[in-house]
């Protein structure tokens, strides 16, 4: 799912595991980012549990974009 900025510049495009987990970056600001994925029986274990790995994997990819955040105007988040 693509994030857009106010003015309606693209911030991000998520593939591989997280866009397949329909994850969304909610906020994403200079060492800050939330990523959100829906919980759906589809990433449940056999407990009916959220699975260890799709809570993992929010947390590495928004430890990621904190770290490469890039204020200066046109460059949108990225270094």
């Amino acid at each position: 799912m693509p994030l857009f900025d106010d003015a309606g510049r693209l911030l991000e495009l998520f593939r591989g595991l997280i866009d397949t987990l329909g994850g969304r970056v909610t906020a994403w600001v200079r060492d800050h980012a939330t990523i959100e994925i829906d919980v759906t029986d589809k990433i449940r274990n056999g407990i009916d549990l959220v699975h260890g790995s799709v809570m993992a994997a929010p947390g590495d990819t928004a430890g990621a974009h904190a770290g490469i955040f890039c204020a200066e105007p046109g460059r949108a988040g990225r270094q």
